[in-house]
């Protein structure tokens, strides 16, 4: 009985080791695709990146509620980024939101390079402690 359990703890923990090990190379292999060439260190501009459209606040609330986007070139490490920011006077209980989107430079996957995967990224400031 004993030495069942410990070929069923030593498998556990073979099949863990071989989990990780896959999860590693996966993830470098990943990390080893940027596109464009070197990514976006966003350091002087916007390197192309654009609003995609206007930012705009979900209400149009006679200046309560106001969005900004684009580069920033003060914050980032090291500085430079594209920011979005929300400015709300008085918010009742999240009824104000923003929206801000940017759009990447177009760009060519190289021949027998890895070819990105479509992402979206959102962020929601109300989870957000100030």
């Amino acid at each position: 009985m004993v030495g069942a359990l410990d070929r069923s703890v030593r498998w556990i923990f073979v099949a863990g080791l071989v989990a990780v090990s896959l999860v590693l190379i996966v993830a470098g292999q990943a990390r080893a695709a940027v596109y464009p060439s070197g990514g976006s260190t966003f350091s002087g501009n916007a390197e192309g990146w654009k609003t995609a459209q206007p930012p705009a606040c979900n209400i149009d609330s006679g200046g309560l509620c106001s969005a900004t986007a684009g580069y920033d070139g003060a914050n980032g490490n090291p500085a430079g980024s594209l920011a979005a920011t929300t400015t709300v006077a008085v918010n009742f209980g999240g009824l104000f939101k923003s929206t801000a989107v940017f759009e990447s430079p177009n760009f060519t996957v190289p021949e027998g390079g890895r070819r990105p995967c479509p992402w979206t990224a959102s962020w929601h400031p109300a989870a957000c402690s100030t």
